[in-house]
């Protein structure tokens, strides 16, 4: 109960104190509230006062902390910023990269790149900082420049094209050839030249490289984008000793006995100067470099030999004696020589790495066709068909020329399967070979022409050849009967070059040979082929008539040329008619030939020439 009393008499005391203990907190209260706005308001004023100041300070010029790379521009004018970067760019030092090569540094200048830096731009973005169109960015920056700096890095780009030429300029130090590795000669002395990796420099990439460097201001050192060119020989080793082997003697090349020169010698300085590196691929994949005789070098060598060893074969030459029956050589054949090329080079070459230093030379010996040495080999053993025509009371003019057609036939020999062609061997036919004019068959009237008669050649050629059994390939008629050719009718064959031929082929295993004999004074013209006997026989049906025409009656023709009173016949009437003949030719039992030669002759009526002129004077 104590307790409580006192606890009440306390509180009957002490409620005036705890009044004025109430009341005294807000009071102070009162008081701290108008000082901290006073202190703030003062802090504020200072604060304004000093970014006024800071402000005006700074009124047309740059904040403190800008920099245009590397130069601080703080408090700086524009006008001045400018001129403050200009004097520096035009002295610095070289803030854009430099270039290398394995041990080769090239240090350009701004010019050489023709390198443009933009500082006008970039004094104008240095000014722009702390003065947006927003105050508080605009303080913000300004802060930040002060604080941390603020840089601006002016845009910067160099000229390709005085770039390149710069680049192009290094090049042509920098750039050389792959060298391949060969052999230099001097007399028997070979040095070998090793080979060497080329270099070329890829201004394109190079130059795209320093565009980028430049346009992000990065410097140091730009190695030069350099293509290398390996050289394909890269091994030697053992060239030295086969150089040493092919230079060891001379190489002596061995002709036939009977030629004159038969030996050539290469020397051994003759052969350094045709040595070659050629290339050759180990099993390890590397190319190695050997040592050989150059093909084109040697070529040429063996050429210039050939022309000494090379010879035609001269041919015999023979007739037929046909009286004694025999062979007559006019002239001895003779064998002619080839030099194979192309395998004596190979020899050279396959003999130059050994110790055989003599070659024989490979030479073709050629066989003349006709080896007087070994008649027997052509088969020309006896007359196996001979073949004559009458020409008896023929113009001298006609005469004249059977001769000289017939003298082109005499000694003509033909291959096994070789063909005749009359018109090939008659050559050509005028007055300047001693031809003379005479009758001959034009169109639908007989007229005088150059080589009159030269039918009468062909009908005897075709008749022999008829006889023989030989393969006949083309023959023709004439167009109207003939006299001179009969009988039998339908054996003639005419000619005319180039058109009208008459062809046959030696279908014998022998050669065959020609002989012509023309009598003059008896008229007669006769073929004689001689070879060898085949056994055929020939047969002959025929000949075989039909579709007889008579001419009409004589035709008169006025003359002047002749005298009046005066009658001359220049064409005589012949009947037309078809005539076949048929021929068979057997070997054996076997037919190997069996033709039918037809021919169609026209009617022809007779023509006299009356004349017309003045009768002679007496």
């Amino acid at each position: 109960m104590a307790f409580l009393q006192d606890r009440k008499q306390t509180a009957r005391f002490s409620p005036i104190q705890d009044a004025a203990q109430a009341a005294a907190p807000p009071a102070r209260a009162s008081l701290v509230l108008p000082i901290l706005l006073l202190f703030i308001s003062l802090l504020l004023s200072v604060f304004m006062g000093l970014l006024a100041y800071f402000e005006l300070e700074y009124r047309g010029r740059i904040y403190p902390g800008v920099r245009v790379e590397p130069l601080d521009l703080g408090g700086k004018t524009p006008a001045e910023a400018r001129q403050a970067l200009e004097t520096l760019y035009a002295n610095a030092a070289p803030w854009w990269p430099i270039l290398t090569f394995r041990d080769q540094v090239w240090v350009p200048s701004q010019a050489d790149l023709g390198i443009q830096v933009d500082l006008e731009s970039a004094v104008e973005e240095a000014y722009r900082v702390g003065r947006r169109q927003d105050v508080l960015r605009s303080l913000a920056e300004q802060w930040q420049a002060y604080r941390q700096g603020y840089t601006v890095r002016p845009a910067a780009h160099l000229e390709p094209a005085q770039a390149r030429r710069y680049l192009s300029a290094i090049a042509r130090e920098v750039n050389r050839p792959v060298r391949e590795a060969t052999l230099r000669v001097s007399d028997t002395r070979v040095e070998i030249i090793p080979s060497q990796v080329g270099y070329e420099v890829d201004e394109a990439a190079t130059l795209e490289l320093l565009v980028e460097r430049v346009r992000n201001w990065q410097g140091g050192e730009l190695p030069l984008v350099v293509r290398e060119v390996q050289p394909l020989i890269t091994n030697l080793e053992g060239l030295a000793e086969r150089v040493q082997r092919i230079l060891s003697a001379p190489l002596v090349l061995v002709g036939p006995a009977d030629l004159n020169p038969n030996r050539w010698v290469l020397t051994p300085a003759e052969l350094a100067g045709m040595l070659v590196l050629e290339q050759r691929v180990e099993s390890d994949g590397s190319v190695a470099g050997v040592a050989v005789l150059s093909a084109p070098a040697l070529t040429q060598r063996v050429a210039a030999i050939a022309e000494e060893v090379d010879r035609p074969p001269v041919e015999g030459k023979i007739d037929y004696n046909l009286n004694t029956r025999q062979l007559v050589v006019l002239q001895p054949s003779q064998a002619g020589y080839r030099l194979d090329v192309e395998r004596t080079v190979q020899l050279i070459q396959e003999h130059a790495l050994s110790q055989m230093r003599e070659i024989p030379l490979p030479v073709e010996v050629i066989t003349p066709t006709i080896d007087t040495n070994n008649l027997a080999a052509l088969g020309l053993n006896e007359i196996i068909v001979e073949a004559t025509t009458n020409f008896k009371g023929s113009s001298k003019e006609r005469m004249t020329n059977i001769a000289l057609a017939a003298e082109r036939f005499d000694g003509v020999l033909l291959a096994p399967g070789e063909i005749f062609s009359f018109n090939k061997y008659l050559g050509e036919v005028s007055a300047e070979q001693g031809f003379a004019e005479s009758l001959i068959i034009w169109g639908d009237q007989t007229a005088v022409g150059i080589g009159g008669g030269i039918c009468q050649v062909s009908t005897t050629a075709f008749r022999a050849a008829f006889w023989a059994g030989l393969e006949i390939l083309e023959r023709w008629a004439h167009g109207y009967r003939v006299s001179w050719y009969e009988p039998p009718v339908g054996m003639d064959a005419t000619v005319y070059s180039p058109v009208v031929d008459f062809k046959f082929r030696n279908d014998t295993p022998a050669y065959l040979l020609i002989k012509t004999k023309t009598d003059l004074t008896n008229g007669t013209i006769t073929f004689y082929f001689i070879g060898t006997d085949t056994g055929r026989t020939v047969e002959m049906e025929g000949p075989f008539t039909e579709n007889v025409i008579h001419p009409g009656p004589p035709e008169y023709r006025e003359d002047p040329s002749l005298p009046a009173g005066t009658t001359k016949q220049v064409e005589w009437q012949r009947d037309g008619v078809d005539v076949t003949v048929k021929r068979i030719v057997r070997q054996g039992d076997t037919i190997i030939h069996e033709d039918v030669f037809f021919s169609r002759y026209r009617p022809w009526r007779a023509v006299f020439l009356v004349g017309t002129g003045p009768a002679p004077s007496q």
